[in-house]
């Protein structure tokens, strides 16, 4: 399984559809390996495409516009929204099934 979140130094950027790098973790059992992507200059809308073609079946954020939850949803991409902080403690959580699938609409961009 593959598993995007925003990333910004280590932690969960807060506004997805601004996001200019992913951390992409490989999850295998109880193990994982990581790598930092660019975000290739897409953003909003152009996103989840863009995740889907990287093999991303789910992703851990924090909020959301309504419009990026329809996009992600239309792409096959489960969302794990919420979350803030660290990437890794996340992923791990994620791994101990700690994080439950759910969507945080985000109301603060005029979404």
């Amino acid at each position: 399984m593959r598993v995007a979140l925003p990333y910004d130094n280590g932690n969960i950027f807060a506004h997805f559809g601004k996001a200019e790098a992913f951390v992409l973790y490989d999850i295998n059992g109880a193990s994982y390996t990581s790598s930092i992507i660019s975000a290739e200059g897409h953003s909003h809308h152009k996103l989840a495409p863009f995740l889907k073609d990287k093999g991303v079946d789910a992703v851990i954020c924090g909020g959301m516009g309504q419009g990026m939850v329809n996009a992600l949803s239309a792409c096959g991409i489960r969302i794990y929204g919420g979350n803030n902080g660290s990437c890794e403690e996340a992923v791990k959580a994620f791994i101990q099934n700690g994080l439950e699938e759910r969507v945080e609409s985000c109301h603060c961009h005029d979404h």
